[in-house]
């Protein structure tokens, strides 16, 4: 199963703020990050340029990748076609 990272590059003295996506497999697409939409807007727009140059289909679900409490990137994996490793975890209180 493919997984999708994306994450905001911020501006430098000769480029604009871009969003990067890579699926750690040598697919990477680089887009500017447009301040008409928001973070997760931002994120798919990305992820749609990967899929359709790599003309990859399928339903996608991300979710918010932090560390140290601050949002740095999203994740995202097909959830149409699920792996065989799948398990559920339930949380139980005392």
């Amino acid at each position: 199963m493919r997984v999708i990272s994306t994450k905001r590059l911020p501006a430098t003295n000769t480029k604009p703020t871009r969003i990067v996506a890579d699926d750690g497999a040598g697919h990477r697409v680089v887009i500017s990050w447009d301040g008409l939409y928001s973070w997760e807007e931002n994120h798919i727009r990305v992820v749609r340029a990967l899929c359709s140059e790599e003309r990859w289909k399928g339903k996608l679900v991300g979710s918010d990748v932090c560390r140290n409490y601050q949002t740095v990137g999203m994740c995202w994996v097909w959830v149409d076609h699920l792996a065989s490793t799948q398990f559920s975890v339930e949380f139980f209180t005392k």
